[in-house]
């Protein structure tokens, strides 16, 4: 079965991200670990503040990217912040398919949560 949690022994994230060439300072980020019977299968990397939040990384295996992304971004809303940004291009696929849109900052990408999680995922 599929869990993902925040983690805060980042440890294991920072290992797990630079071993696939992600170099990420994580100590200021908020960390999600997806594990399958026990195996990880990924992580996500968020910083909230200024009224806002920011995906900095998703970085899971196969398909559990999207199930990552959603469960960031219902943390993200659950804390009461509607305005998430992203700017890392090499998820610009999966920020898509989350509903993303270019917010016409050369490579940002924002989400607007308000009513996201009530017109069906």
């Amino acid at each position: 079965m599929l869990e993902i949690k925040v983690t805060l022994d980042k440890t294991e994230a920072r290992d797990y991200l630079e071993q696939r060439e992600i170099h990420i300072d994580l100590s200021d980020k908020l960390v999600m670990h997806a594990t399958e019977s026990g195996t990880t299968c990924g992580f996500g990397v968020i910083s909230i503040g200024g009224g806002s939040a920011e995906i900095d990384e998703i970085c899971c295996e196969g398909d559990v990217d999207y199930i990552m992304g959603k469960s960031l971004l219902n943390l993200i809303d659950n804390a009461g912040i509607d305005t998430v940004y992203c700017s890392n291009e090499r998820i610009k696929p999966l920020l898509l398919r989350l509903r993303f849109k270019e917010d016409g900052q050369a490579g940002r990408f924002a989400l607007n949560l308000a009513g996201y999680f009530e017109s069906g995922c």
